[in-house]
């Protein structure tokens, strides 16, 4: 049990050097193996790594989105409820309105942890939300994950374009997800949120595995695209659409621009280094 233990207390040192303060509640049970929960799949790893002959069946992640406890609930308070990276709340990760579904609550440690229901995980001040039961109305809404699409309709085409033409020139801020401020990922899940009625993963390499893969030369409008900043390793992503003379337009939250842009597809890749693209929608469009 003792060398357990010290790997436990060695794990708690560096995730509390990793975020700050180390989000886990654990302790040796009865077969001489962890149980309790963390907070990250990347912690469990770190178990698994440190400790690899140890049974981890009974080490819970907070984040696992389809986990029964704690329960979803829905939130109130001001609209957009802005997250943060950290309880010193000094980063933006994400925002959420009230209308966007459910929050959980994974506990306090000077601020309140939250989970969205894309599955982002950030901090709110104290105090600020207010959980109340999920109104029946209100059905969960399918995630995408891994190879998943959503089957389009007749007018997908044009409400993921007119949505996305009412973020054009959305200042652009590394964690917004609103009409106020916004960044690529954030642009493009709240599109599909609304058009399609589906949840996106909230950061940009997570939605990279949504969808289906397509070749550089068999891209159509409602295809994401994902790209890096020339010289840096920074991910992109945007949507794709048609513009004038059935060229391809893209459609991003722009950290070169500074806000919600538009552009053909050649005047994009003027900035950006292609990564590939996805396919959302089930067939495409036509």
């Amino acid at each position: 049990m003792g060398e357990i233990q010290d790997a436990l207390q060695i794990l708690h040192d560096r995730w509390t050097a990793r975020h700050g303060i180390a989000i886990s509640d654990l302790k040796i049970g009865d077969d001489n193996a962890p149980m309790g929960s963390v907070l990250t799949y990347q912690q469990r790893a770190d178990m698994a790594s440190l400790m690899p002959e140890v049974s981890l069946m009974n080490v819970v992640v907070l984040e696992d989105r389809e986990a029964g406890t704690p329960e979803w609930r829905r939130v109130e308070g001001p609209s957009p409820i802005a997250l943060y990276r950290s309880p010193e709340l000094q980063k933006l990760t994400t925002e959420v309105v009230p209308t966007d579904g459910s929050l959980r609550w994974l506990g306090n440690w000077g601020a309140d942890l939250v989970q969205a229901d894309d599955g982002a995980i950030a901090w709110a001040k104290t105090g600020q939300l207010k959980f109340t039961e999920i109104p029946s109305e209100w059905p969960p809404l399918p995630r995408l994950g891994a190879e998943g699409t959503c089957p389009p309709h007749d007018e997908t085409l044009e409400q993921l374009q007119a949505i996305g033409s009412s973020y054009l020139d959305v200042p652009y801020v590394l964690g917004g997800r609103s009409q106020a401020r916004i960044d690529c990922s954030g642009l493009t899940s709240r599109i599909f949120r609304a058009a399609c009625q589906v949840i996106l993963p909230r950061h940009s390499m997570d939605q990279r595995r949504c969808g289906t893969r397509v070749g550089r030369d068999q891209m159509k409008p409602g295809d994401l695209i994902f790209a890096r900043l020339i010289n840096t390793r920074t991910a992109h992503v945007g949507l794709l659409l048609p513009g004038e003379s059935e060229a391809l337009h893209v459609l991003h939250a722009s950290q070169r621009a500074g806000k919600v842009v538009s552009e053909s597809l050649a005047d994009f890749e003027t900035g950006y280094r292609f990564m590939g693209a996805r396919r959302i929608l089930e067939g495409g469009s036509s």
